[in-house]
């Protein structure tokens, strides 16, 4: 496989003429030089490895021309090309939002000119533009299962959740939203976060530390949906085909 070339240079990406439209390039202009300006240009011989499924994602990636192959690994080790991605387009958008490793491999397929823009710096971007917000839902509706929409006002706004619900209307993707009146609002569940519940983690937490005994590093360990109920908007689970009856036996508070 081959390695990343080391060159980098800078490059004034308002002046590309190859902007793709409802891609990042087709960002208002203001917005769009502010999301230049963090980005790291890089040229990569055709097949180039730009990152590999299971490694932790540093950050996203833009394809600025070129092409790129996306591709997965079978039990037996074979590989299996999933589609094959055009010059706009961003590269690990998913894993950077649920910040979990690439699910996919990306080669590049000629020798393209590749973006690089470091997590915090994305993720605080479109934390603080939603244009970039809802740029970036548009691009990942057509390679999810669903979305879901953290409890974090700054990130999904009044526009940010609308066009979500759109997406769901239009596309049949299930929106999975952080509270119960956003389900009444037209998402179709939600866990209900017990504030007890975080209560009796935070009191553990803090006897464990006062006693001298380990504490869990990672947030992911602690069980923060512990006693949450899941409310279902009856109306959308079932325009979406989902089996109703079937949540309410698992639990589900059906509205």
């Amino acid at each position: 496989m081959k390695t990343i070339e080391p060159r980098r240079f800078s490059r004034n990406c308002t002046e590309c003429k190859k902007a793709r439209p409802n891609s990042f390039c087709d960002l208002p202009e203001p917005i769009f030089r502010k999301l230049s300006d963090l980005m790291i240009c890089r040229r990569y011989t055709r097949g180039t490895a730009v990152f590999i499924e299971g490694q932790p994602p540093k950050g996203v990636y833009v394809l600025c021309s070129g092409r790129a192959k996306l591709s997965s690994y079978s039990e037996e080790g074979k590989a299996i090309i999933l589609r094959v991605s055009e010059s706009g387009e961003v590269l690990g958008l998913s894993a950077i939002v649920s910040g979990t490793p690439f699910e996919k491999t990306a080669h590049v397929i000629d020798d393209c000119l590749v973006g690089f823009i470091k997590r915090k710096d994305f993720i605080r971007f479109i934390e603080t533009h939603h244009e970039a917000a809802l740029n970036a839902l548009h691009q990942m509706s057509g390679k999810v299962d669903a979305l879901w929409l953290p409890g974090d006002t700054d990130v999904v706004t009044p526009q940010v959740f609308q066009y979500a619900l759109r997406l769901q209307l239009e596309r049949g993707l299930p929106v999975a939203a952080a509270t119960r009146q956003q389900v009444h609002s037209g998402a179709l569940m939600a866990a209900d976060f017990s504030p007890r519940a975080a209560g009796r983690i935070a009191a553990d937490l803090a006897n464990r530390y006062l006693e001298g005994r380990s504490v869990p590093a990672d947030p992911s360990e602690l069980d923060l949906y512990s006693g949450a109920r899941v409310t279902v908007n009856a109306q959308v689970a079932r325009r979406l085909g989902v089996d109703v009856d079937a949540l309410q036996k698992m639990g589900a508070r059906v509205e």
